[in-house]
């Protein structure tokens, strides 16, 4: 069992446009993408059915079968843009993309070069 904390997304009218979705990890190695896509559609049937998720995406998740069970118009991924290997990010992320998924940057600051 993994706890889950469902955090709101404000809009500007303070209505809640979605939730941020913080599943517990494991103590050691990365989430098994079965039971994150589990947890996941747990979690979207204990919300409104118009309501938006945004989950943090690891590299199996984003490379795993399993998250092709969640609808697209209802999940919003997450992803490190300093993890490893950013081509195969960029790779998984279009094809996400493609499938009908919209994609976020976690702590995403641009260079300055002056």
């Amino acid at each position: 069992m993994r706890f889950v904390v469902r955090r709101p997304i404000f809009n500007y009218q303070e209505g809640v446009d979605g939730y941020e979705l913080n599943l517990e990890q494991p103590a050691t190695g990365e989430p098994d993408p079965a039971e994150t896509v589990a947890t996941v559609a747990i979690a979207l049937q204990r919300i409104p059915p118009q309501t938006r998720v945004t989950v943090g995406s690891g590299h199996s998740l984003l490379n795993s079968s399993a998250l092709r069970q969640l609808p697209p118009a209802r999940v919003v991924l997450a992803i490190d843009p300093h993890d490893e290997d950013p081509e195969e990010r960029l790779r998984a992320a279009r094809t996400l993309r493609e499938s009908g998924y919209s994609l976020t940057l976690l702590d995403f600051a641009p260079e300055l070069r002056i």
